[in-house]
């Protein structure tokens, strides 16, 4: 089979770009290229048209000139393509439910469907669907507030809509990230939609053994030191204190849930010192922030609770590398993802964190219940700290580490999303 993949590989990098590169290496790589050889086993040779029209995360779904300019010759490129390796299948990566990425969506199936017979869509944002067909949402279930459809083209909207229902509709496979995201796809009125959950490499592999017997006596230390003081007032915390590390690995912004965050950590802080036990909660932070307002928050706040205890229960590092990544995953004792970001379909972090046997503290938001309904089914309410407070205390005891590395290797390691997606492929 072969397979025009029209869609961006990091830089920038995230979620989208990062799986379309696993995707097209795991397949064999680009075939246009000399160097590349077809995985014989997935049986698909893909074509690949970089549309890198954003330069950095900050630049995604900004409206230039330029960007028109890259998206013509892209679109050159692919019919030039098909039309010198014969390939008749279009792979495509839809837009959020942002107005200049809906346009660009118009302009790109207008100019590539009717060149190709069959069209695959690959749903890695939610959003476009519910926007097109008018659907309220719920995305963080019963008791939180629904979504209804946004306004993206004022008093053209109910014209956009339209136009963007006619170029969805009929294609032949719409690929769904999630359960939960089944319904955006169908709403554009796919001849077929599949489910195939994001798969990542093991970057924990044959350390997991050492990593699990860390875990296990970071968890009996927590239980045989943190014992409450008999004494009448809340205890110094010894030196030797065991701690909670929490991470938080995302995009430092409010809607990912960095603020939430660390209203949970100072809540349960605070509960440990009523309780005199000989426990504190501390919270890395690895990412980069999106606005100059949101940086300024955070240091203000972790700043003003060092001035009150002589050390803060925040430390940021910035923005990690994979190496440095990994050794987070691995020493931390639970990955915080209290997100409610409007995009957010997966969370790739998520699954990082389960190859590493790392609980997960997390919102029930969209696709983030179908990732962890098996192991951890117990998730907070968005924008909720107080409930998240309370998940944070029963992650402090969770003890099946082994469980979590077993489910990232049967659902996302990457040989089994690779598996799943050229089986899907190949029903078109």
């Amino acid at each position: 089979m072969k397979l025009l993949v029209f869609a961006h590989t990091p830089p920038p990098h995230h979620g989208q770009s990062y799986m379309v590169q696993l995707m097209l290496e795991g397949f064999g790589g680009d075939q246009k290229l000399p160097s590349a050889v077809p995985a014989a086993e997935y049986g698909i040779e893909c074509y690949h048209v970089n549309v890198q029209l954003s330069d950095d995360l900050e630049d995604i779904g900004s409206l230039r000139g330029s960007k028109l300019k890259r998206l013509c010759n892209a679109c050159r490129e692919a019919l030039q393509l098909r039309k010198e390796f014969g390939i008749d299948t279009l792979y495509y990566v839809p837009a959020p439910a942002k107005a200049s990425a809906i346009i660009r969506d118009w302009l790109v199936l207008a100019a590539l469907r009717p060149f190709f017979k069959k069209v695959v869509l690959h749903w890695h944002a939610f959003g476009v669907g519910f926007w097109a067909r008018s659907l309220v949402e719920s995305p963080g279930g019963e008791g939180y507030k629904t979504c209804p459809p946004p306004i993206l083209f004022g008093i053209f909207d109910p014209f956009a809509r339209y136009l963007t229902r006619l170029s969805y509709r009929g294609c032949d496979l719409s690929i769904a990230l999630t359960d939960y995201n089944v319904s955006d796809a169908e709403a554009l009125a796919p001849k077929q939609t599949v489910v195939v959950p994001n798969g990542i490499p093991d970057q924990c592999g044959d350390r997991f053994p050492l990593v699990l017997e860390r875990r296990l006596a970071r968890l009996r230390d927590r239980q045989e030191k943190a014992i409450p003081s008999s004494e009448g007032h809340p205890q110094s915390v010894s030196r030797d204190a065991p701690t909670f590390d929490l991470l938080f690995l995302s995009h430092c912004t409010r809607e990912k849930g960095l603020f939430v965050a660390m209203d949970a950590v100072e809540t349960v802080n605070q509960d440990l010192v009523r309780q005199r036990a000989n426990l504190r909660v501390r919270m890395v932070i690895a990412g980069k922030f999106q606005n100059e307002s949101e940086r300024a928050e955070f240091h203000r706040r972790a700043n003003s609770l060092e001035n009150v205890s002589n050390h803060s229960p925040f430390m940021y590092v910035g923005h990690v590398d994979s190496e440095r990544k990994a050794v987070l995953l691995a020493e931390c004792d639970a990955l915080i993802f209290p997100t409610f970001f409007q995009p957010e379909t997966f969370g790739l972090v998520m699954v990082e964190a389960l190859s590493f046997g790392l609980p997960v503290i997390a919102t029930k938001w969209r696709g983030t219940s179908d990732i962890l309904r098996r192991d951890l089914p117990s998730l907070s309410i968005p924008e909720n700290s107080e409930d998240l407070s309370r998940q944070l205390k029963a992650a402090m005891d969770f003890s099946d580490f082994a469980q979590l590395r077993q489910s990232f290797l049967e659902r996302y390691s990457l040989p089994a999303f690779l598996d799943s997606l050229a089986r899907n492929l190949k029903t078109v």
